[in-house]
């Protein structure tokens, strides 16, 4: 060791950076491979307009925004507004608030959508209380309740949807909500999961961010940790091995950086990196919590931003549309001006661009990403007649922000052995989830 501190913490994303705020009298070093910290939460800028490259949106009314407001005065802007569809290019507005009547099916097919999302909010609400439970690690309040979790753990999303008997129709808008909300496409996500996450679908009276997502909430974050002692933040920083000492009274940790390997001795390391990493550079890491990390699997949401020099769409906070390579569009600065009439503005519309597994390895291939990008543009177009001929620039972030898969199994044979210590190296709950999840774990 040619270093030596009380605590290390491996990697500077959200988690991360709330557990160093949070100890400003502990002598520590976080160590982030990445030029930047912030993990997930990302920002662009062009044109003087921030665009989002990572997590977007967040609860008004809750734990999370109350720390921001009391430690950096900062708050979210209110979003309002509801979910959009587009169905070839029929927009379809206020999905959810208008209960489903503005999409262009049979009476039928509208009531299929209607008791989708009234099945998906009972089976929910029976499940809650065991299931935060079950999340706690607490015994089981209801065995026959959390009987049925395990269950509905143990098969796919999809699987259930066909089990109730929900049209194609249904199925289809989940392959295009699911991947950035649920963190996966239906035939890959645990139906547990999944349902879970779908029925809390409604509105966005009481959601909040600001001009290009939760990246300033980081931002502040990181400043915040860097104002509180002089070098307690080191990007550039790849973390290759940790051990406990063999009195196990201290952690060696070694990282790479600027082609140099350097060890830092401390008393306790906190990993908060990607599980998968783990795997490799803590040697010491039980076969079973090994085993359990293999299983985790990702889901890759890159970031399209599509630059126009003038506005586009500026009706609906979130619009998904089928078709095409992305899922959804959102206007950049919405919150600085929804509704607002601004043709001649330019605008800048951020697509959640979710890869399917069986494509993940063509996103080391440029001309593939690219041409995805000009299929996009080429869909907008057809949703927006012209739109194409004010497409000054697209920006996309390859990596903006992999999510954990909840594939089924998740919560019986992965949750229960990832995040075990190993001696005193204390491993992080989290692995890119929420951002208010991230300030509970860190903190």
């Amino acid at each position: 060791p040619t270093e030596f501190r009380d605590l290390v913490i491996v990697g500077a994303g959200a988690t991360s950076l709330f557990a160093a705020y949070d100890m400003p009298e502990v002598d520590l070093v976080c160590l982030e491979k990445e030029p930047r910290t912030g993990g997930n939460a990302q920002r662009g800028r062009h044109n003087s307009i921030y665009m989002n490259e990572g997590a977007a949106y967040i609860d008004l009314k809750s734990d999370l925004v109350d720390f921001m407001q009391r430690e950096f005065n900062l708050s979210p802007m209110l979003i309002g507004g509801y979910d959009a569809y587009v169905l070839e290019t029929t927009i379809i507005r206020n999905l959810y608030r208008d209960d489903f009547s503005g999409l262009p099916y049979p009476q039928a097919i509208k009531d299929e959508f209607r008791r989708f999302q009234k099945l998906l909010v009972e089976t929910a609400h029976r499940l809650e209380r065991e299931a935060q439970a079950l999340f706690d690690e607490e015994e089981a309040i209801d065995p026959a309740v959390r009987r049925e979790i395990l269950d509905l753990d143990s098969i796919d999303f999809e699987r259930w949807l066909r089990d109730n008997l929900f049209p194609d129709e249904v199925i289809k808008w989940c392959n295009i909500y699911c991947p950035p909300q649920v963190s996966s496409f239906p035939r890959y996500s645990s139906a547990f999961a999944s349902i879970l996450w779908m029925a809390s679908v409604s509105s966005y009276d009481e959601v909040g961010s600001w001009p290009g997502g939760l990246a300033v909430m980081a931002e502040a974050l990181a400043a915040g940790v860097r104002q509180q002692g002089h070098d307690r933040l080191r990007t550039g920083t790849c973390v290759v091995h940790a051990a406990n000492t063999a009195d196990r009274k201290f952690v060696d940790v070694t990282y790479l950086q600027g082609g140099r390997l350097q060890t830092i001795r401390c008393r306790t390391c906190i990993w908060g990196a990607h599980k998968h990493v783990a795997r490799y550079a803590i040697p010491e890491m039980p076969q079973e919590q090994k085993e359990a990390i293999g299983k985790i699997d990702y889901l890759d949401i890159s970031m399209i931003n599509l630059c126009y020099d003038r506005t586009i769409y500026n009706k609906d906070f979130i619009t998904w549309l089928d078709n095409a390579p992305i899922q959804n569009f959102m206007p950049a600065d919405w919150v600085l001006n929804r509704d607002s009439s601004r043709k001649n503005k330019p605008q800048i519309l951020s697509c959640d661009w979710a890869t399917p597994p069986e494509h993940r390895p063509n996103l080391l291939n440029d001309s593939w990403v690219v041409e995805q990008c000009q299929a996009t543009a080429h869909r907008m177009n057809e949703i927006f007649p012209g739109s194409i001929d004010h497409l000054e620039e697209v920006r996309v972030l390859v990596r903006a922000h992999s999510w954990v898969n909840y594939a089924p199994g998740y919560v019986s044979d992965v949750m229960p052995f990832v995040s075990a210590d190993i001696g005193r190296i204390v491993m992080a709950a989290t692995d890119h989830g929420s951002f208010e999840f991230a300030m509970e774990s860190g903190i």
